[in-house]
């Protein structure tokens, strides 16, 4: 399933997979609004100087644009089966899981000592398992220190008001 998929998505042209440092250089360029490259576009249609010189077209832009609406539908439905595929492995898991817990309530609770004793090795390993996974217990949160006020400040000699001069006219 994995190599079927693998194959669909490299026949996309261009298909590459970025270091990290590189898509945080091109998602400020790639993040450019429609309406901005169509204004380009229809500029570079009507001077072909200015395509000249940015060394593309008004057609190739509207090609991209064409190219990038069609794969966003294929992304937002790869994050749908990505999430649908996580749900059905957690369905499937907590069914499973479930019975477990029966199973070990039931080896629980046998009371006859012959049968216990055939359970007793199967019973440590379920009991050493049977509190993994789930929830993560919290921890205790150390205390917080009180953050002290800061120091005041030392006093200073009062300051007289300055009374501004006049001017004799």
């Amino acid at each position: 399933m994995l190599t079927e998929l693998r194959n669909a998505v490299e026949k996309m042209a261009g298909f590459t997979h970025s270091a990290k440092t590189r898509r945080r250089k091109v998602s400020v360029s790639a993040a450019v609004d429609d309406a901005f490259l169509l204004a380009v576009a229809t500029a570079c249609d009507r001077h072909p100087e200015l395509a000249s010189g940015g060394q593309i077209t008004g057609a190739e832009i509207r090609d991209l644009i064409a190219f990038t609406n069609a794969y966003a539908v294929v992304i937002g439905e790869l994050a749908m089966l990505s999430r649908s595929v996580a749900d059905t492995l957690a369905e499937r898991r907590a069914g499973v899981a479930h019975k477990c817990r029966r199973v070990y309530q039931l080896a629980k609770s046998i009371n006859r000592p012959e049968d216990r004793e055939t359970l007793v090795p199967h019973m440590a390993a379920m009991q050493k398992y049977a509190r993994r996974g789930g929830r993560p217990k919290r921890l205790a949160t150390p205390p917080v220190a009180p953050i002290a006020a800061p120091a005041p400040l030392p006093p200073t000699a009062p300051v007289a008001p300055q009374v501004p001069a006049t001017v004799k006219v």
